[in-house]
């Protein structure tokens, strides 16, 4: 499907996000024309790698739970070590926040439990910051037109959301998101 050289491409790409730079890395004699050429033939590839090495979200949740319900303490020894070979085997160097070295030895700090508990928490919507607002002297708010009509203020929301999609994003306005720096 590919080259060597674009498989070098690739790789160089993945590293720094530069098509000209990866063109440039792998050895391409004109890499300002062949960057852009390569990532258009690879768009595909670079995606298909990126969504393998992408956290989805369960796997967000599995490793938080882990953190959550404080299993690295089946990691710990009798004397209160901490089982780095079965850690790792297992596949649970996530659990480590930091390894620190002292005067008495190497100190363990695990992920902190509460903080996993609270993004669990947000994820399933158990916390809701809510703040009532209200006018004076508890009232409701009052409100007041500002002496537009509702369709000239939807009129100037079309033309601005036109102007936008025309103006700062390229290929008028093809939404792939990539900024034109000339306006």
């Amino acid at each position: 499907m590919c080259t060597k050289k674009e498989q070098v491409w690739i790789e160089e790409y993945l590293q720094c996000w530069n098509a000209t730079e990866a063109a440039r890395r792998a050895a391409y004699k004109w890499p300002n024309k062949s960057g852009p050429v390569k990532l258009e033939k690879f768009r595909d590839v670079i995606q298909a790698r990126i969504d393998e090495k992408v956290m989805g979200a369960d796997e967000v949740l599995l490793r938080l739970s882990e953190i959550a319900r404080g299993i690295w303490r089946d990691y710990l020894t009798e004397s209160g070590d901490t089982d780095f070979g079965a850690l790792i085997e297992d596949g649970k160097a996530h659990l480590v926040r930091a390894i620190k070295e002292t005067n008495a030895g190497k100190t363990v700090e695990f992920c902190d439990m509460q903080a996993a508990l609270v993004q669990i928490g947000k994820v399933h919507g158990l916390f809701r910051d809510v703040q009532e607002v209200t006018g004076r002297d508890g009232g409701p708010i009052k409100t007041e037109a500002v002496g537009i009509e509702q369709s000239e203020r939807d009129r100037a929301i079309a033309a601005l959301a036109n102007t936008l999609t025309t103006h700062v994003y390229r290929g008028g306005g093809s939404g792939d998101g990539t900024l034109d720096s000339t306006e």
